[in-house]
């Protein structure tokens, strides 16, 4: 993955990136973090002050501490959880896509609308039903491709 960062971690756009955008594709780690800097980009200067994007890959190195730090600790002596005490939301969405390639799609437009929009306070149920349809979803890879290749 690093071979594939220009310098400061920009993401650089390869032929297999671009690649990622044909039908039935997954869109990759580059497409995806390219767009979610575009999305954070596009927003205004105090909305954009108030959020971080950080690279697609960060949450796996993340976790992958995160895990490696509790298997070190559960030599300590052992945690017990409950249902009461891990906070739960839940999130209407809309139907999902009818296949297993458009999930980068339903994210970037998720992450767009809720940078754009975000609520005022985090609440128990969150109706993201109509933050966008189906149809916007499918024609977002080809308004991707237009404008990373245009």
């Amino acid at each position: 993955m690093e071979k594939e960062k220009g310098s400061f971690g920009v993401p650089i756009l390869t032929k297999e990136s671009l690649a990622t955008l044909d039908d039935g594709m997954w869109l990759d780690d580059i497409v995806m973090d390219i767009q979610l800097r575009s999305v954070h980009d596009e927003l205004g200067p105090h909305k954009r002050q108030k959020s971080l994007i950080c690279p697609v890959h960060f949450y796996t190195k993340l976790k992958n501490k995160l895990l490696d730090r509790n298997v070190e600790q559960h030599n300590e002596k052992p945690r017990i959880c409950s249902a009461d005490s891990i906070p739960a939301l839940k999130v209407q969405v809309p139907q999902q896509q009818g296949n297993s390639s458009e999930c980068g799609i339903f994210v970037l437009l998720y992450a767009k609308h809720f940078l754009n929009h975000p609520p005022k306070e985090l609440i128990d149920e969150l109706d993201c039903t109509s933050w966008f349809t189906l149809t916007d979803a499918f024609s977002k890879c080809a308004k991707i491709r237009d404008t990373m290749v245009g």
